[in-house]
């Protein structure tokens, strides 16, 4: 779902962390199920600059199997 979000030029953010607000979503959901994450989608209200990245040989080191 986020890689569509951004395919449709929209935002997302996975939340782990719902249960201080989780009898809330639940009642708004109308679901007696278990909720264990949510997903928030919308379009940013900014936006920010790509952080710089380290290169993958900079921070793995490969190993030969022994």
């Amino acid at each position: 779902m986020s890689l569509t979000a951004v395919e449709l030029g929209l935002g997302s953010l996975w939340i782990c962390d719902i249960y201080f607000a989780y009898k809330e979503l639940s009642e708004w959901l109308n679901t007696k199920g278990e909720l264990l994450a949510a997903l928030a989608v919308g379009y940013a209200d900014e936006t920010p600059q790509a952080r710089l990245r380290n290169s993958l040989n900079d921070i793995v080191e490969w190993r030969d199997k022994d």
